[in-house]
């Protein structure tokens, strides 16, 4: 009977009414006194919110008058809030069987059940016909066209689902009381989570020992009275922004707050002030590896519908810039929300109820480009996606494994589970590098800022500041080349380049680093002399001529004599044993000058500087290997 309705409606053209001619359906004038004063009960019951009751009356009033078109549109609007899917389909067929000429809505309805039961090939073709009805409420029409998109989609997801083998993290993580949101540490090994236990949403913390998750706990320093979640950690560990609610008037129900961590233990939470925290709902945060970049969810205005994902920067200073909009890359006219920045920088996860997909909120990932914009929108896909609605989507650092909340029944269940990530949603492959940073001479821990550069672009990708205790971690793209510059006031900045190529993310780049100290006076003993390798100045092979990529580090050298304008410097030249004695001092000494000049041109006075080339009088490896002849291979000043 459904095939041969569908089939008489799509064949038929113009207006709604001319789809069917029959009308075997009753009216409501065309009840009795009796039906009637029950229907009126019926409506009554249902203007209380009385449904049950209003449905016992549907039942009674269709066993006496079965052909009343209009009791089965209204029964199966009742069974489709109750989410009772299939009685509000059978029902709202049969108003359809009756007349259909009673009310285009009925169409759009049973797609909605039919779209709720998996049945899209069905929704499909209601929705089309509904669309072609001359119903004329714009508002339902654009939704109608969203759930067509939804159905289209969803029609050829379920025919090529995607690979999904989720498992639940288990004790002591999962337990009777909903536990959600989870973050991880940079190297796996920690995970923080939101636990609800009764109406109170608290941090959880909880360590991995021999891959197994230990003592899930509270993080009493930052836990409240108040609800705290929706939390987001800088891969460092050191600075925390979550969302914190309250009903005070004027806060928006929930705003940002954020809390570092000193001497192991988290600081006093804090609004994050400037343009950030603002009347209007913000929550949901993530932060950039190295914590510089704040993307966050926000219902505020000059946005691209509903709820939209912002964007803002710190400054060296420590203060949040001016909120962005990510703007229509990534923002629709609905709900998007719940962002998650990978590690590598450029790989985005979100949900979104304005794009096509399975219904509801469905997770979509999006890679940054070389250039600064965003790549396609692509739904994570099904079985990942449901007809229900998804969450906030968390991956491992390596990329393989992806952590969420789900739950079988209601959210009153909700667990912690991990999946393998298929490799086409996976991010780029990232690894971290970690150290200290420490005085020279005393050896006593530094606090200092480390910049970052990919040197295939010469820009810097990362900024991070070393802990009291000197420790600093950032994480980075791997496969690549990258410049790293330390500096601290009074101390001589410290260079180094190195390439991520072996390293993953459960085995990291180790890399400690000394600071000259600047002291008064000429330095008199060895090692006041000790000189510093400019290890990201680069020439042209054979050559004195400074390559381009050299200018990030020499600009940083004038910075520092123009600081320190009583430090003098001489320039050292050096070369590897291949060629002529006479040929590598010509040379050294050449790319010596070179940078001699780069300063002068700068502004530095002659009378500070002067240079030398050794040649390949001054090894510092073993000439016999390439990687010892790289090494001879320098450019470094030193204090006269």
């Amino acid at each position: 009977m459904k095939r041969s309705i569908i089939i008489a409606l799509i064949l038929c053209i113009g207006s709604f009414s001319q789809y069917l001619s029959a009308q075997n359906g009753q009216t409501a004038d065309q009840l009795t006194r009796r039906q009637q004063k029950l229907y009126e009960q019926i409506r009554e019951d249902n203007n209380r919110g009385s449904l049950t009751a209003a449905l016992e009356g549907l039942n009674k009033l269709l066993e006496d008058a079965p052909n009343f078109t209009e009791a089965y549109h209204f029964r199966g609007t009742i069974h489709y809030d109750q989410k009772n899917y299939a009685a509000a389909e059978t029902d709202l067929e049969k108003a359809l069987t009756l007349d259909a000429n009673y009310d285009p809505i009925v169409l759009y309805q049973l797609a909605l059940s039919e779209k709720e039961q998996a049945k899209y090939g069905e929704a499909k073709e209601h929705l089309e016909v509904f669309l072609k009805s001359g119903y004329e409420r714009e508002a339902i029409l654009e939704r109608a066209k969203h759930h067509l998109a939804d159905v289209k989609f969803a029609e050829v997801a379920v025919r090529n689902p995607v690979p999904f083998n989720p498992q639940n993290v288990g004790a002591p993580i999962s337990s009777d009381q909903p536990e959600y949101l989870p973050v991880l540490s940079a190297d796996g090994q920690t995970m923080i989570f939101t636990r609800r236990v009764g109406n109170q949403e608290d941090f959880f913390i909880a360590e991995k020992e021999n891959e197994q998750w230990k003592n899930a706990r509270p993080l009493e320093t930052l836990n409240t009275p108040a609800n705290e979640g929706a939390q987001t950690i800088a891969a460092d560990g050191r600075l925390m922004v979550f969302t914190f609610c309250s009903s005070r008037p004027g806060d928006g129900g929930c705003n940002l707050f954020y809390s570092e961590k000193c001497d192991g233990n988290w600081s006093k939470p804090q609004k994050l002030e400037g343009e950030v925290s603002t009347k209007y709902w913000e929550a949901q945060p993530t932060l950039s590896a190295d914590g510089n970049l704040l993307l966050f969810a926000s219902d505020r205005p000059g946005g691209q519908g509903g709820i939209d994902i912002w964007a803002c920067r710190r400054s060296r200073s420590g203060k949040w810039g001016k909120p962005v909009n990510l703007g229509p890359s990534i923002n629709t006219s609905g709900n998007d929300q719940c962002p998650f920045l990978h590690a590598d920088g450029r790989s985005f996860y979100f949900c979104s109820d304005g794009r096509p997909g399975m219904g509801g909120n469905d997770l979509y990932f999006v890679r940054l480009q070389e250039d600064g914009q965003w790549g396609e929108v692509k739904n994570l896909g099904y079985p990942i996606n449901t007809p229900g609605n998804e969450g906030t989507l968390t991956v491992s650092l390596d990329g393989t494994t992806a952590f969420f909340a789900k739950s079988p029944d209601s959210v009153e269940d909700l667990d912690i589970f991990s999946f393998p990530l298929y490799p086409e949603a996976r991010p780029f492959s990232v690894t971290y590098v970690e150290g200290r940073i420490f005085d020279s001479k005393t050896g006593n821990p530094l606090s200092a800022r480390a910049e970052l550069l990919d040197l295939s672009i010469n820009r810097p990708v990362a900024f991070v500041n070393s802990c009291e205790d000197g420790s600093y971690l950032v994480c980075l793209p791997a496969g690549k080349n990258y410049a790293l510059h330390v500096d601290k006031k009074d101390y001589l900045f410290f260079s180094e380049h190195f390439a991520l190529e072996d390293q993953s993310g459960t085995q990291p780049y180790k890399l400690d680093i000394p600071l000259q100290p600047i002291e008064a006076g000429t330095p008199e003993k060895a090692e006041e002399r000790q000189p510093v390798i400019l290890k990201n100045v680069f020439f042209a092979s054979g050559s004195a001529e400074l390559l381009p990529v050299s200018t990030n580090e020499l600009d940083r050298l004038y910075e520092l004599l123009n600081d320190h304008a009583e430090l003098r410097i001489q320039i050292n030249g050096h070369t590897d044993n291949v060629g002529s004695d006479t040929d590598n001092l010509e040379l050294s000494e050449a790319r010596a000058k070179a940078v001699y000049d780069y300063l002068i041109k700068k502004g530095i006075e002659e009378e500070r500087l002067r240079y030398k080339g050794f040649g390949e009088t001054v090894p510092i490896a073993d000439n016999g290997t390439e990687e010892g002849r790289q090494q001879n291979r320098r450019t470094e000043f030193e204090r006269w």
